[in-house]
């Protein structure tokens, strides 16, 4: 009988995979089922917990509200019931602008620059995008025109978090693109295209046959974490990166 014999590095990588996960300072401002604080947070849920954002001014990293700086202290507490939990402060933002920073660019990018696949961890969104269609027709390619509706909860046109895509698809028409395997809804004259728990592991699948390091979400604050608009558990989306993910290393 031969010999099997299996790559140490492939075994090793398969068996440490990151998930990261980002939370923002805001969602704790939103009106429920979104407000979402250090609380809310399962610690057993990623491998890394992101809190964003701080700011720079003169070359330091500083806190502008009084608020951050408690929660900074209180989110650590988080590791006494997960001490394996790593957890890191973001600076900047998109409000913040890309001045000083270099380009935080697409999976494409860096591999073909020479990143190194293992340290390379791709992001799976948990919101959708929308636009108002301009006819009646609601198939891939017909015209739209600007952004669509903005979130009963987010209140940011042409973006719906997972929660309220859950609330929207009430009433909506699904269809699903087979080549693609991305569901979008349409009702009335908004159109949606978001990702649901089949989706993400798809993705989750292109990155463990890219030998990926792992999964980068933005952002737990807006999938369904109370599970109270979707039905499907709390955080189904990140769990289903999860599941897909298998073992979590640091």
């Amino acid at each position: 009988m031969g010999e099997i014999t299996m790559d140490r590095k492939s075994v090793s990588l398969a068996s440490a995979y990151k998930l990261v996960c980002y939370f923002t300072n805001w969602s704790r401002d939103r009106q429920e089922p979104g407000k979402f604080t250090f609380e809310s947070t399962d610690p057993f849920l990623c491998s890394h917990l992101i809190y964003s954002f701080a700011g720079i001014s003169n070359n330091k990293v500083i806190i502008k509200d009084k608020n951050d700086a408690m929660l900074y202290q209180t989110i650590s507490s988080l590791k006494t019931k997960n001490p394996k939990l790593k957890i890191l402060l973001s600076v900047g933002g998109y409000l913040f602008g890309s001045k000083g920073y270099r380009p935080k660019y697409a999976v494409g990018y860096w591999i073909n620059k020479g990143m190194p696949v293992e340290k390379v961890v791709m992001g799976i969104p948990m919101y959708g995008r929308s636009s108002p269609l301009t006819s009646a027709e609601n198939t891939l390619g017909d015209p739209a025109s600007g952004p669509g509706a903005a979130g009963p909860i987010t209140k940011f046109s042409g973006f719906l978090a997972y929660y309220e895509i859950c609330q929207f698809l009430k009433g909506a028409k699904i269809t699903k693109l087979q080549d693609h395997q991305v569901p979008y809804a349409v009702k009335g004259n908004q159109w949606v295209s978001y990702d649901d728990a089949e989706r993400v592991e798809t993705k989750v699948q292109f990155l463990k046959n890219l030998n990926l390091r792992g999964a980068m979400i933005w952002s737990i604050d807006m999938d369904d974490f109370t599970s109270k608009s979707c039905s499907q558990g709390s955080y189904p989306l990140v769990q289903a990166v999860k599941r897909s993910l298998g073992s979590l290393g640091r």
